[in-house]
């Protein structure tokens, strides 16, 4: 197709696609000697997906980033209330129709220094609590505490260990490793070896004479 003198594309489409945006648009973009401009009806609201279709972009950045719509420079767009044309929200003057816009004044704000402080919490309650009903914070402080007799903090196991005693232990494990920023794979890890501790367990019970009779 190639029409030189289309002077009007009507978008009656919605489209995800930049590359026939762009195709649709350019229908309208070849010049002559007595056309310079077109105009572009878009029924589909494609500027909002893709911005402006004369816009310069950023290719290399659209090629290896697999977006088809750069967003980092997209510049917001506006209507022009005299001629409907669609333009940039810095524009002060329609390039189409000449209409002036009202510039907002924005007023300036006093950056206002806050200053915050760190409430103290004394977990020195956790000592007498049961660690079985201890959250995971609670667990992660009383390790810190440690041992009331040498005064030695316990470690991380110690705290797996608390979390696997319980039923349904993931969603715990979850919460430990986002606190500690652990990958999903240190979970996984931490489920099968201690699936693979409580199978040794149970076959070294069941082939104890004292604790299996049948024997």
């Amino acid at each position: 197709f190639d029409e030189p003198t289309v002077e009007c594309i009507l978008l009656n489409r919605a489209t995800r696609s930049l590359p026939l945006y762009l195709q649709m648009c350019g229908r309208g973009s070849r010049t002559t000697a007595a056309k310079r401009e077109f105009v572009i009806i878009d029924m589909g609201n494609n500027i909002e997906a893709h911005g402006l279709w004369h816009e310069p972009r950023d290719w290399e950045y659209v090629f290896w980033s697999g977006e088809m719509k750069d967003k980092r420079d997209q510049a917001p767009v506006k209507p022009c209330p005299d001629c409907k044309s669609i333009v940039a929200t810095a524009t002060k003057e329609c390039p189409y129709c000449g209409h002036q816009f009202e510039m907002v004044q924005t007023q300036e704000c006093e950056a206002v220094e806050i200053q915050t402080q760190e409430l103290e919490i004394d977990w020195s309650y956790l000592k007498h609590k049961n660690w079985s009903d201890m959250s995971i914070p609670e667990l992660m402080e009383r390790a810190k505490i440690g041992n009331p007799n040498t005064g030695m903090p316990y470690k991380t196991k110690w705290i797996i260990h608390c979390i696997m005693e319980r039923p349904n232990p993931r969603p715990l494990l979850e919460e430990f490793a986002k606190l500690k920023g652990y990958l999903p794979a240190w979970i996984d890890k931490c489920l099968s070896e201690h699936a693979k501790t409580e199978a040794k367990r149970i076959i070294r019970n069941y082939n104890n004479p004292i604790l299996n009779p049948t024997l």
